[in-house]
Parts: C-alpha cells; sequence; structure tokens
C-alpha cells in the first residue's frame, strides 16, 4: 500500500469520528464518507505506523442504510458526521463505539451497553452554536470549523440548530458586517444561545472576553422546574431529551428520601434542583462562577432549601466538605467533556457512596474514568442516550455500584 494508490475497500465497522473501517495490507484504514457493509474505491491519503486513511471516490455497494444528507455543507463543516446514515442505524452504531472505546482503552471486555435512547427530535433541536471567524484585511467572514480544524465553512442555515437560532443568522451577517475593522479584527468568536422560551440571543468574544449580552438572560422549563442561565454558563443543547435523561437518573439511584446527594460539576444546580425533593440533603460543588450565581437563583426560583453550593475548584472543595458526608450517599458526576480529576476519582473510590451515577459526554474520557472507578466499584447499567444526533457524540449515564 502506499499513498496515491486507488483501491477497492470492505468496510467492517466505523470509527467512533464517523469515518469506515477497512483493512489492507495487514494495516487498519479510516475511509470517510464510508459506511459499515459498503464497499467502496477509494485512494489512500496518508499511512502511518499503524494506519492509514483513505478518500471516497466511488461507492461500488452501498448501504441500505445509506441517506441523502440534508445539509449541503456536509462532509466538510466539522459538526455532523452522520447524515448520510438513517437515524435508526445511528443509534446503533454509537452503541457499538461506546462498547468498543470500553473495551479497547478500558480494558472492559464483556461490557454491555443498553440499547441508545433516541433523541425525540433530530432536527432543529441545538440550542447552542459557536461561530469562529476569520479578518483578513477586508475579508471577514464567520462560520464552523472544517473536518481539516483548519477552513472556515461558511453555513447559511444549520439544519441541526434550533429555528430561532436560524433565524438570526441574516441579522447576525449584518451586524458584524457594520463593525469597524478594528473591532472585526479582534472579534474571535460568536455565541448564538436560546432557552426553551424566548428568542435567540448572541455574544462576542473579543481576545478572551465575551460581552453584549446580560447575565440570567435565558430561561427553561425542564420537568417542571425553572431555570435561568446566562451566555457563560453550561447548559445542555437537547432540551428534547432532558426528561428522559431525568427519568433514568432517578431509576438507577432510586432514592428513598434518607440519603445524602453529592452533586460534583453541578453547574447551574440542574440535577440538585430536579433531585433536592427526594434526598434529605444535597451538596453541589461547582467552579464556575457565573454558573454558582446562576444555580443560586435557580434554587431561590425553584424554593429549594436543603441544597447547599461550595464554590471551587472540585478535587479541592471535596476536602472541605467530606465532613459533611454521611451515609447513605449518593453521588452524581457529571464533568466536562475533559473528564474527571485524579482527584475526584480517588476522593471517589474511598468515600462512603452507596451508588454512583457518572454523566459522561465523551466515551474515551469515560473509558479512562470507569477503568480507575472499578476497583472500587462495579458497573451496574450502561445507558448511552443520543443528545447530539447526527454527530459523532455521545451522552452516556451510568450506574456504579459499591463492591
Amino acid at each position: 500500500m502506499r499513498e496515491g494508490e486507488i483501491t477497492e475497500l470492505d468496510i467492517s465497522s466505523l470509527a467512533y469520528g464517523g469515518e469506515g473501517i477497512a483493512r489492507k495490507d495487514g494495516m487498519v484504514v479510516f475511509v470517510e464518507k464510508a459506511l459499515r457493509g459498503e464497499r467502496i474505491k477509494a485512494r489512500i491519503e496518508s499511512i502511518r505506523k499503524k494506519f492509514a486513511r483513505a478518500k471516497t471516490l466511488e461507492i461500488l455497494k452501498p448501504s441500505p442504510d445509506r441517506c441523502e444528507p440534508l445539509c449541503p455543507r456536509f462532509g466538510l463543516c466539522g459538526g455532523c458526521v452522520f447524515q448520510h446514515l438513517a437515524y435508526e442505524k445511528q443509534i446503533e452504531e454509537k452503541r457499538h463505539m461506546l462498547e468498543d472505546n470500553l473495551r479497547h482503552l478500558g480494558g472492559f471486555r464483556n461490557i454491555a451497553a443498553e440499547p441508545t435512547i433516541p433523541s425525540p427530535k433530530i432536527w432543529n433541536y441545538r440550542n447552542h452554536l459557536t461561530f469562529n471567524t476569520v479578518s483578513r484585511k477586508n475579508d471577514f467572514r464567520f462560520g464552523f470549523i472544517a473536518k481539516d480544524n483548519h477552513t472556515l465553512v461558511e453555513v447559511e442555515h444549520c439544519p441541526i440548530a434550533d429555528t430561532r437560532i436560524n433565524q438570526l443568522f441574516p441579522f447576525l451577517r449584518e451586524r458584524v458586517g457594520k463593525l469597524p475593522p478594528s473591532e472585526k479584527d479582534r472579534l474571535k468568536k460568536i455565541v448564538v444561545r436560546v432557552g426553551s422560551e424566548g428568542k435567540a440571543k448572541y455574544g462576542m468574544e473579543e481576545a478572551g472576553f465575551r460581552g453584549l449580552i446580560p447575565e440570567r438572560d435565558f430561561m427553561s422549563w425542564i420537568d417542571g422546574a425553572s431555570f435561568h442561565f446566562s451566555m457563560e454558563s453550561f447548559f445542555q443543547t437537547n432540551y428534547f431529551i432532558l426528561s428522559r435523561m431525568i427519568r433514568l437518573i432517578r431509576e438507577m439511584l432510586a432514592p428513598k428520601g434518607n440519603e445524602m446527594l453529592l452533586d460534583l460539576y453541578s453547574g447551574v444546580g440542574f440535577f440538585s434542583v430536579l433531585f433536592a425533593k427526594a434526598y434529605r440533603e444535597v451538596i453541589a460543588v461547582e467552579e464556575g462562577r457565573k454558573a454558582v450565581c446562576d444555580a443560586r437563583i435557580n434554587l431561590e426560583a425553584n424554593k429549594i432549601g436543603n441544597v447547599r453550593i461550595f464554590p471551587g475548584r472540585v478535587e479541592q472543595t471535596l476536602k472541605s466538605v467530606r465532613a459533611r458526608l454521611s451515609p447513605p450517599l449518593h453521588v452524581i458526576l457529571d464533568p466536562p467533556r475533559v473528564g474527571a480529576t485524579l482527584g475526584v476519582i480517588d476522593f471517589l473510590r474511598y468515600a462512603p457512596v452507596e451508588k454512583l451515577v457518572y454523566v459522561s459526554c465523551e466515551p474515551s474520557i469515560l473509558a479512562r474514568d470507569l477503568r480507575q472507578l472499578s476497583r472500587s466499584y462495579g458497573i451496574k447499567r450502561l445507558a448511552p442516550l443520543d443528545m447530539f444526533p447526527h454527530t459523532k457524540h455521545l451522552e452516556t449515564v451510568v450506574l456504579l455500584e459499591r463492591r
């Protein structure tokens, strides 16, 4: 096999990033835009020590699950990777990818995930977009980063974005177009968000500073609770599947009312608010200053009195709350994409935890953290949810119980 070679390949499975996987001359070949079961003609683009990459030239034997992408930028934009695959097959492939990550990266040989819970809405579900910008002399453009992690792809419409966000596109182009050249040069990103109610709003980030949006300008209603959050606070990007996720976590923890809940990386208080009435006491730990402010507003707005928020880095703050913890103790661990720090993992391994629910948005990091936690806990349930249809991303909820 050599670079530039044109060859025929049989696709046996899909990689986490959405590429097809084939094998040639004893080497794994990742093939863009190819699906499981297809035979394709491809050109070898690059060869590394353990794998090669190829570009699809012709589909000789298409998969019966192949469909026409809705977005004209599909294949260029780095966001969606599965628009060419029927949705019921997307969620099957994501379950396989989760299990593969846990086997290969976590060392779990006999792991089995539950069927992926589908999103109730697979188009116009995303409530948060970030546009990157390019400014060179008189040329100013904004859009999404391409699959090569370098090129900017301009878009007129994003089929997975909330309709209200798409309606804002023309205004944004006009608004940004009127900025003075010096401001355009400083502009790095444009962030657009929308609550479950109200209009889409935007913020502009200039050299690390984001402004123009007042705090607590977004509001959402989830399972009868109201949530306020600012532009800079994290909130799940798909409102439509959140009720199902809450129901799943409630089933896993099954609180009887006498337990304490430790909510780590608690954000704007999403889990603390929704689960407070089922626990005698909730301790929430969060680092983000804006998120802590929003969480306190949400506790007050929902008349929650048994939650105490401890601001600060989670691994450090846990040292000060350790003495306050008492059994029976349940934990919800919902870290950012990079996962929990080693200090948090070590704390959880030795704390008197009865049940632990880990909410993850990155299967490879989940595999890493579960490998450490499995020294003290057994995995009882592994439930993927399709929070991000048509993209490579997958939300996973894991129930662990003390051995």
